[in-house]
């Protein structure tokens, strides 16, 4: 993998072709929608967003008069239905779905109608315009817990609910990509980290401590994840709009490498030069938690004509930059 600095944490993917198209963006004010957002922006692209109402708009900062945003939610379908007849967009870009894991049979209810039936209204919202690309965000828990390196051939087996309804809405894109010859693909995401991630997750808590003082809560047993950098999954975005790809084509969008949670904090560590404080069982252990959990990243190199080239390092030190120069969002954390 390349080695880059943290000053290009925006990614190296820019596409002429996509300028002055339309694109529809369902979660355009979550951590990965945001930056798709300001990288469609910046090539040229007549942004709209489809946002629920109430949405928290923190992300959005500095773009209010440079997107269009459309006030409903995806699980009405005469809402979606009247979205597209009004934008008529040439792509769309599906990354709506509901915080966190849910807790109770209400929340559950809430996750599958956001990913599974939302995604089947703006599915059914496409047949109607001559869309030229539908990219899904779909999600790594899809596959369940495994003990070697995820394949875009294994079967789905969740251990989750979250991702449950993932995977529901991947049989849907599948579905619709092999009976009405709809242009989709699913982007399974690993562990995405970088600018704009919510400040309580573990990246951004990590560099906050190293910033301003505190001290890290981990579990009992350390938990290994894929991280993949934000610039490099826009990357993935990007190319999986203007690249021709059988329908319904799946891709692992990781690095190909995992990291513990306490090797995340000594790396962090000898970036800022100082120890980090930590809290040994001060998290509580999730069941998904796991001392395997990396993609294969073999089929997006070779039909998507991607990889990462951002490493870890480098992209915790321009996130870090990044945070710095955000902190009335990050440092009261």
């Amino acid at each position: 993998m390349e080695r880059k600095s943290g000053a290009a944490w925006r990614g190296d993917v820019e596409l002429q072709e996509l300028k002055g198209s339309v694109t529809l963006v369902t979660g355009g004010s979550g951590f990965v929608g945001a930056n798709i957002v300001r990288r469609l922006l910046a090539n040229g692209v007549k942004v709209h967003l489809l946002l629920r109402p109430k949405t928290n708009r923190w992300r959005l900062s500095g773009l209010e008069h440079r997107v269009v945003v459309h006030v409903g939610d995806i699980t009405n379908p005469a809402v979606v239905s009247s979205v597209f007849r009004r934008i008529r967009p040439h792509f769309v870009i599906h990354c709506a779905m509901s915080n966190g894991h849910p807790r109770d049979p209400s929340e559950e209810r809430d996750t599958f109608c956001v990913s599974a039936l939302g995604t089947l209204n703006l599915l059914h919202a496409s047949l109607s315009v001559n869309i030229q690309k539908f990219v899904h965000t779909g999600s790594s828990t899809e596959y369940g817990m495994r003990s070697l390196p995820l394949t875009e051939r294994l079967h789905m087996r969740p251990a989750t609910f979250r991702g449950l309804a993932k995977a529901c809405a991947t049989i849907i894109c599948d579905y619709f990509a092999r009976r009405h010859a709809l242009p989709i693909v699913n982007l399974r995401l690993f562990s995405v980290y970088g600018p704009w991630e919510a400040p309580s997750r573990f990246i951004p808590r990590v560099l906050c401590v190293a910033l301003w003082g505190g001290e890290v809560p981990l579990t009992a047993k350390d938990a290994y994840h894929d991280f993949v950098f934000v610039g490099d999954v826009v990357d993935a975005y990007l190319k999986a709009l203007t690249t021709p790809l059988p329908n319904g084509s799946v891709f692992n969008i990781g690095t190909g490498k995992q990291w513990g949670n306490r090797q995340v904090v000594e790396l962090v560590a000898q970036l800022v030069g100082r120890p980090i404080a930590i809290k040994v069982g001060a998290h509580p252990q999730h069941p998904t938690d796991t001392h395997c959990w990396v993609a294969n990243i073999d089929k997006a190199s070779r039909l998507l004509g991607w990889r990462p080239t951002n490493e870890l390092p480098d992209g915790l030190r321009a996130t870090m930059e990044w945070m710095r120069h955000h902190d009335r969002w990050y440092r009261k954390t």
